[in-house]
């Protein structure tokens, strides 16, 4: 594996980790501002960073997570 592809590892592990562990609001120093995320099915996205960790953090506050496998 490459530096720069442990470099990305490392980077989704901790944003994974960061959602996983119900802590969403410590992956944003990891997200570009612009950030865009299609939703389930593709046919709405949302675009920012803040609003895709508010999503994230409603997330974690309303469902919780049995399984979980990339």
């Amino acid at each position: 594996m490459s530096s720069s592809t442990a470099e990305v590892h490392t980077v989704l592990t901790s944003i994974n980790a960061a959602w996983l562990e119900g802590r969403p609001s410590t992956m944003i120093e990891y997200l570009h501002p612009g950030i865009t995320m299609a939703l389930p099915g593709f046919k709405q996205s949302i675009s920012g960073r803040e609003i895709l960790v508010n999503s994230f953090q409603e997330f974690c506050a309303n469902a919780k997570v049995l399984d979980y496998e990339e």
